[in-house]
């Protein structure tokens, strides 16, 4: 169903464009853009949800750019959200960015919650919202940085259980 006047549905089976989104679905089925944002597209893959303005799915299924999530794309994977502004998720399951300018590469259960945050890989790893900026997890399990808001350029690299904690 296109109910835009500026976008458009090719090959794709049972895909939704919102009213004045101006968004595009190519392939898969199941696809939506909007509700709100524009300029949005989901380009593969099922069940997927491109809402911020100018933001992308290329493939997957169940991914999800939130209306907040400006400027965001995810590459591919499953149950993958972004709810923030120039964040990129690149693959894995069930990854979650809300910060801006944050990435997720890979991996499964990552919750990236800070600015310039990055996380590549693993399982189970969080950086919190109050991190310190341009904080850093790599592979490993179970990892998390917080509480630290007087530092930046916080890192774990391929650990088990790890916590960076405090105020400095």
């Amino acid at each position: 169903t296109n109910n835009s006047d500026r976008g458009g549905i090719y090959s794709s089976k049972s895909s939704t464009i919102n009213n004045n989104t101006a968004g595009v679905v190519v392939g898969g089925e199941s696809n939506v853009t909007g509700p709100g944002g524009y300029y949005q597209g989901v380009f593969a893959g099922q069940s997927n949800t491109a809402q911020g303005i100018n933001s992308a799915i290329f493939a997957g299924t169940n991914n999800q750019t939130t209306s907040a999530a400006d400027r965001s794309a995810i590459i591919a994977g499953q149950s993958n959200t972004i709810s923030n502004d120039t964040s990129v998720i690149a693959g894995g399951t069930s990854n979650s960015i809300s910060s801006a300018s944050a990435f997720v590469g890979g991996g499964t259960q990552n919750t990236n919650n800070q600015t310039f945050g990055a996380m590549v890989g693993g399982r189970n790893n969080t950086i919190g919202s109050n991190a310190g900026d341009a904080s850093t997890i790599i592979g490993g399990r179970d990892n998390g940085i917080s509480n630290n808001t007087a530092g930046r350029y916080n890192a774990i690299y391929n650990s088990y259980s790890s916590q960076i904690n405090g105020v400095s």
